[in-house]
């Protein structure tokens, strides 16, 4: 209770002060004055304290980019390691086998299987042919991850067009023979 009587008393005060009839006026106007000068310190501040504070965070930002990228290629050769010390374990598989195995997933991974011919050398698959864009990344990456793939030499023509899909040639699968 006796709070709101202060802040009555403080708010009476102030409206006398501002409202006086022969000089409320003129201490309005030095008020709004007084404000608009704060302001605009205010702004200057702020200002001032952004074109500081900006090329630091840009600074930062460049480097957790540039570290977020060195973790994430040491974990992918990490898993690259890993996969080549795996398959080293395994038995190894024949290139025909290999061939075969990637002709069977070729159905589930793009839209046009026979546009894509595979053969094998050693354990690193060969592509040629035609898929679209959203296909290539997922069809490189299962292949890789098959047993006994070393590695994957990549010839495939990408399209980003689907209509493009009328111009593929149908190379027939060796399994379909």
């Amino acid at each position: 209770m006796r709070l709101g009587r202060v802040i009555t008393v403080l708010a009476g005060a102030a409206a006398m002060y501002l409202l006086d009839p022969e000089r409320g006026q003129q201490r309005r106007i030095m008020v709004r004055e007084q404000l608009n000068k704060a302001q605009g310190y205010a702004q200057k501040q702020m200002e001032t304290v952004r074109q500081q504070v900006e090329p630091t965070m840009q600074r930062v930002s460049q480097q957790v980019d540039a570290f977020g990228d060195q973790v994430s290629q040491q974990a992918q050769d990490i898993v690259s390691e890993a996969r080549r010390q795996t398959q080293e374990i395994r038995e190894e598989v024949t290139d025909a086998t290999l061939v075969a195995r990637v002709y069977s997933a070729l159905d589930g991974l793009v839209s046009q299987p026979a546009a894509v011919e595979v053969s094998a050398d050693g354990g690193v698959v060969t592509l040629r042919g035609d898929v679209l864009a959203p296909e290539a990344q997922r069809l490189l990456d299962r292949i890789r991850a098959m047993q006994g793939v070393r590695g994957v030499q990549n010839n495939l023509t990408v399209y980003d067009q689907p209509n493009a899909m009328n111009d593929f040639p149908t190379n027939p699968s060796p399994l379909d023979m």
